[in-house]
């Protein structure tokens, strides 16, 4: 990682915004490391057994995430105890002072990318992805590409076995669960989608739910995404070169997906994105029947409550088109055929 962001011609504020994250993810590391030490018996807390959302980036992960975490039974962590796991006895005036550095932080980056709320709205109080939490064990990709370029990095971890990366994950679910025992962690990020092997290898009582969108249109909002964070890096983005280096870790991560798949047949749940969109009640239905798990009238209830209060595009429209970075749909849509057939993404979604 260190030899990549060398290379990269940062200017000011972007240099200085990814070193801090690069500080961050190694304090975090000590932190939890320190915390374990001092308490080696949160390496005996039971999971109960959690639900993990994965998908392609802008596949719908988050709404399905956000969803999931309203039903009072469940615990999403927000983006503030992401970045710097809370003891199970932190002190409210410590909980505190980690929310606020959090939103100061998130406030500094979006000063640094604007728009940013229209393309990924968060806020330190948001159920957010644990890739933020991920940071601390160097081996995701997510966590440093969102700050900078790391293409070579990024190629680097997407050919890492991922076994300890996720005995670590577990260790980091443990020290969440142990805050709340009685609460079913809801935990989601599109970098779990190449590793569900690893992650059933780890925790194999988890719930899994994989959401799908036509990679056409992933792959066009996340380009759009990732270089407008860019922006706030460098002073020139290279959108080409970022989309080809998004559509390499694409085909990588389904690749690797159908193989953990066929070997794991029953192990995950399927949601469409378009499914999700059109009727999300319906989604949960049938997810929470999959799992065995007890639907309340009052989870409905927070269901229609949250969709009513946010509608998609809230916060403003995110565009983008895929034949802006150089690549064209008709190209996509042969190149992941099997995949749309498969999940029956034959149509846009876009």
């Amino acid at each position: 990682l260190m030899d990549n962001l060398q290379r990269i011609p940062f200017h000011p504020v972007g240099q200085m915004l990814t070193a801090r994250a690069v500080r961050a993810s190694v304090a975090h590391r000590l932190h939890v490391a320190a915390m374990i030490h001092e308490r080696p018996s949160l390496l005996d807390t039971p999971l109960r057994p959690p639900i993990i959302v994965l998908g392609l980036a802008r596949s719908g992960t988050t709404l399905l995430h956000r969803l999931l975490s309203l039903d009072p039974a469940h615990r999403a962590i927000p983006f503030w105890q992401l970045v710097h796991l809370p003891p199970p006895d932190q002190s409210p005036q410590e909980a505190d002072w980690q929310r606020r550095a959090a939103a100061t932080s998130l406030w500094v980056r979006r000063q640094a990318v604007r728009g940013m709320d229209k393309r990924h709205y968060l806020r330190a109080d948001t159920p957010e992805e644990c890739t933020w939490m991920l940071g601390l064990t160097f081996e995701s990709v997510w966590a440093f590409y969102v700050a900078a370029p790391v293409a070579e990095y990024a190629r680097w971890v997407a050919n890492r076995d991922r076994r300890r990366k996720y005995a670590e994950y577990r260790v980091l679910l443990q020290i969440l669960q142990a805050a709340q025992p009685e609460a079913r962690l809801v935990m989601k990020a599109p970098e779990h989608v190449d590793a569900v092997a690893a992650l059933l290898d780890a925790i194999p009582n988890a719930h899994l739910v994989q959401t799908h969108r036509d990679p056409a249109d992933t792959l066009a909002s996340s380009t759009s995404l990732f270089a407008a964070l860019h922006r706030g890096a460098v002073p020139v983005v290279d959108t080409h070169r970022l989309a080809q280096t998004g559509l390499w870790l694409t085909e990588r991560a389904l690749a690797r997906n159908r193989a953990d798949r066929e070997a794991h047949p029953a192990a995950v749940a399927d949601v469409r994105y378009s499914d999700l969109v059109t009727d999300a009640v319906g989604v949960i239905q049938a997810l929470y029947d999959r799992f065995g798990l007890p639907l309340s009238d009052a989870y409905l209830e927070r269901i229609e409550a949250y969709l009513a209060a946010h509608p998609q595009h809230k916060h403003g429209v995110h565009r983008y088109r895929l034949e802006d970075y150089g690549l064209s749909r008709d190209a996509m849509a042969e190149r992941f055929s099997a995949y749309r057939e498969t999940f029956r993404l034959s149509q846009p979604t876009a």
